[in-house]
């Protein structure tokens, strides 16, 4: 082995022990629970929650979901607290906000009991082997009540995103109408 293929090899070894405990860079999602700066409206915490959330929150039941679900209650918590510390004028920005919050909860509520619902369609039979009618009619059973379940969440996914999008349209033009007026 000639000198460079020696360092070269060295070097990689070298960095591989430093890297081996860590996993794979990710994309995370920013924390949620961060405080609003002094005088920010509330879109300014969530807008990058949606972006970075809704469609994991609305995900389909067989796609990872939130991982995390107490981050809409923080982010319920720092609007709350902005709330707190906010002017009267700004008071009904802050409102908005928080039920544009109870509408996310709502949604990882409904996303995980559709999903809890869904793994209990695709419990064992009970029946020994594929070969027994019995337990392929409950394989079917099974099969239809899960396809079942992920149409229905589609369905109610689509409705969700509408009602959060227009509470968020709703805090935004609210945000709009604070802001416009005069000594705020």
């Amino acid at each position: 082995m000639n000198r460079h293929a020696l360092i070269f090899v060295l070097s990689c070894i070298a960095i591989v022990p430093a890297r081996a405990g860590k996993p794979h860079a990710k994309y995370q999602p920013p924390a949620a629970n961060q405080p609003l700066t002094a005088g920010a409206l509330p879109s300014s915490a969530f807008q990058p929650f949606l972006d970075a959330r809704l469609n994991i929150i609305l995900a389909p039941l067989d796609a990872p979901g939130l991982k995390h679900p107490e981050a809409v209650a923080d982010l319920r918590s720092a609007i709350a607290d902005g709330m707190s510390k906010a002017p009267a004028a700004q008071q009904p920005a802050f409102q908005a906000a928080i039920t544009l919050c109870n509408a996310l909860s709502q949604a990882v509520d409904e996303r995980q009991r559709a999903v809890a619902s869904l793994k209990g369609s695709q419990r064992d039979s009970g029946y020994p082997g594929t070969k027994h009618v019995m337990a392929r009619e409950a394989a079917q059973n099974n099969a239809f009540f899960a396809n079942t379940q992920k149409a229905q969440w589609t369905q109610r996914s689509a409705q969700l995103r509408q009602q959060i999008e227009q509470l968020y349209a709703k805090a935004r033009d609210i945000e709009r109408q604070v802001s416009a007026q005069p000594g705020t």
